[in-house]
C-alpha cells in the first residue's frame, strides 16, 4: 500500500472523526471570523449629512455697503510714531502715532482734537531726513481713551517706500 493511503487510512478512524469535526468548525469560524472583518473595513462609508446653511448675514466686507467709503482695506500692525506739521510742513504741531492705515490714508491718534477738513504734513519720526512730508486731510476725528482718533486721506498717493514707513 502506498504510503499516502496509510496515512488517510489512519486519521480517518472512529477515534479521530470528533477530533476532525470540530477542527473543521474551528477553521471556518475563523474564515468567517476574518471575511467579516475584511468586508466590513472595505465597505464604503456612509457620507455624513450636510449641515444646514447658516442664516445668511450681510457682510459688508464681502458684499460691500452703502455707508463704507473706503477703496482699499485697512490694516492694523504696529504703532508707528510720526510727527505733525502744518499743510506747507514748515510749523511744528508736535506728535501722534499712526495706529493702522490702509493705501488711501492713516488713522492718527493725537492729543488735541482737530476739524474736520483741515490738511497737514506727517512724517515717520525714525524715517530719514530726506524722506518727504505726506499730506493728509482729516477726515473724521473721535475722542477714543483720552486721545483723539483721526481718520485721514492722503491729498496725493505717496510712492510705496513712502507708504512703508508707515508700518
Amino acid at each position: 500500500m502506498p504510503p499516502a493511503n496509510l496515512f488517510a487510512n489512519q486519521l480517518l478512524t472512529k477515534e479521530n472523526l470528533p477530533l476532525l469535526i470540530v477542527g473543521a468548525l474551528v477553521g471556518c469560524l475563523v474564515s468567517l471570523l476574518g471575511f467579516l472583518l475584511y468586508t466590513k473595513s472595505r465597505a464604503p462609508r456612509a457620507q455624513p449629512r450636510p449641515k444646514k446653511p447658516l442664516p445668511s448675514v450681510r457682510d459688508p466686507f464681502v458684499q460691500g455697503g452703502t455707508s463704507e467709503r473706503r477703496t482699499s482695506l485697512r490694516r492694523k500692525g504696529t504703532l508707528v510714531e510720526v510727527q505733525l506739521r502744518d499743510a506747507a510742513a514748515r510749523a511744528d504741531l508736535g506728535t501722534g502715532w499712526v495706529t493702522d492705515r490702509s493705501m488711501g490714508g492713516l488713522c492718527v491718534t493725537v492729543d488735541g482734537e482737530v476739524e474736520p477738513g483741515e490738511i497737514f504734513s506727517v512724517r515717520a519720526v525714525k524715517a530719514p531726513t530726506s524722506a518727504p512730508w505726506v499730506q493728509l486731510e482729516v477726515k473724521s476725528c473721535r475722542l477714543k481713551d483720552g486721545k483723539w482718533e483721526l481718520g485721514c486721506q492722503f491729498v496725493r498717493q505717496p510712492t510705496w517706500n513712502v507708504l512703508m514707513l508707515f508700518g
